[in-house]
């Protein structure tokens, strides 16, 4: 219920909860968005304990028209071993949005806005459901906002291979 309550706040403000991993790297913070099993968590694993926001359900928020990702407490993140260390009461500035799907080897794929907005929306987005209508239309704006600064992609992903490589190469072409 106190989650379903701050979802709530924070919606009524443009922000959520979402199910994604969030990681910081270089001052750049990244969603990883996936459905359970994906790999979210293991991602974050590997990114090693600092940087990791979230490896379940950061806190995503608008603020001077960017995302900003913070850490939150409901996720699945042993902080008892380090993990998150140097993110709690700080933020990143969103600059990459991933669709997470494993597979044989690591690249990425542009996802198109119409097609990436319902897939947050519906799927990402926690207790969606019981937000108010304001709430949901802050969000709509927010996402659609942040698809026209950030483009949506795809990152299909093998465990045996780094996956800093692939975006970073990405952000060169931009």
């Amino acid at each position: 219920l106190f989650w379903t309550y701050c979802a709530q706040i924070l919606g009524e403000s443009g922000g959520c909860f979402i199910h994604s991993a969030a990681l910081a790297r270089d001052g750049k913070g990244y969603l990883f968005l996936g459905e359970s099993g994906v790999g979210k968590s293991t991602l974050a694993r590997l990114h090693g304990g600092q940087g990791v926001f979230s490896d379940d359900s950061p806190v995503l928020c608008r603020r001077n028209g960017d995302g900003i990702i913070f850490s939150s407490p409901f996720d699945q993140t042993d902080r008892s071993k380090g993990a998150g260390r140097g993110t709690l009461g700080r933020g990143a500035r969103l600059e990459g949005l991933y669709f997470l799907s494993q597979a044989n080897r690591t690249f990425l794929e542009k996802i198109p806005k119409k097609e990436a907005i319902p897939l947050i929306v519906h799927r990402h987005l926690f207790f969606l459901q019981y937000l108010s209508t304001r709430a949901r239309a802050h969000l709509f704006g927010f996402f659609c906002d942040l698809c026209d600064r950030i483009q949506p992609t795809r990152l299909y992903f093998s465990l045996n291979e780094e996956i800093w490589g692939a975006i970073e190469a990405s952000e060169r072409l931009k």
